[in-house]
């Protein structure tokens, strides 16, 4: 496929300043935006309630925002290289997209590949303590991300999870406080647990930390995809703009 050929298909948020960028040729990249956020043509994307609505143009060559801030289709190819800056935070096929832990998932011994099989709502919801009424509300969350794909995230989270601690844990587990979670979101409490942050569509604030432990200093990326995802460091704007403040006090919990 030529480059006159290219589109994007699929443009989906990721926490508050990533994007998973989906091309018509097979790839699935995830884009980090906070060098983008430093141009003074993007500095409205440093809001997260902005950032977290992109949508493909209409010709599939550019990314756009509510606030008319755009990313060009060969800016994106080229990340981290290209005119417009932006990190590659994950390269991998199209098949793996919006699941960040299965590069993980693949390297854990023993890993069959059953194992890495979805697993079944009617299993999964209750090994994380959730109903199954509430299933229809926590997907739409996600939209437009397809509800597959977020059942597909949410059973490779139970069973990272699985891998270190006993699943019968899990339920009390995941509503006790999530220290990330109230690192980077003190003023919303609806997020300060695990199970706050899967039915509010913040799985993000889960995995950083858990990705954190699981990656070795010295890893090397998984055969056919790359994934280097990391904790944010850059400033970010003021406590009132993302996710309603900054910072937050330790408190015991994950």
């Amino acid at each position: 496929m030529g480059p006159a050929d290219l589109r994007i298909t699929d443009v989906w948020a990721e926490g508050d300043h990533h994007t998973w960028v989906t091309l018509n040729d097979g790839q699935t990249r995830l884009l980090n935006l906070e060098p983008l956020c430093t141009l003074r043509t993007h500095h409205s994307l440093r809001w997260p309630q902005i950032a977290r609505q992109p949508v493909p143009s209409p010709d599939g060559q550019h990314v756009l925002w509510p606030s008319g801030a755009a990313l060009d289709l060969a800016s994106i190819r080229a990340a981290p290289h290209g005119a417009l800056p932006v990190g590659l935070d994950a390269l991998l096929p199209q098949a793996q997209r919006y699941r960040p832990m299965l590069p993980y998932l693949k390297g854990l011994e023993p890993a069959p590949h059953a194992y890495l099989d979805v697993r079944p709502l009617d299993r999964l919801l209750p090994l994380l303590g959730l109903r199954q009424s509430e299933w229809r509300s926590i997907a739409e969350r996600y939209q437009p991300v397809p509800a597959e794909l977020v059942h597909a995230r949410l059973s490779d989270l139970a069973l990272i999870l699985t891998s270190l601690v006993p699943a019968a844990l899990l339920p009390s587990l995941i509503r006790q406080p999530w220290n990330h979670a109230l690192q980077r979101c003190p003023h919303q409490p609806h997020v300060h647990t695990a199970a706050g942050c899967i039915r509010f569509g913040r799985l993000d604030l889960i995995e950083t930390p858990l990705l954190m432990l699981l990656r070795a200093p010295a890893e090397a990326p998984q055969s056919g995809c790359v994934v280097h995802l990391r904790c944010e460091t850059v400033q970010r704007p003021s406590a009132s703009d993302e996710c309603e403040g900054r910072g937050g006090s330790e408190q015991r919990g994950w």
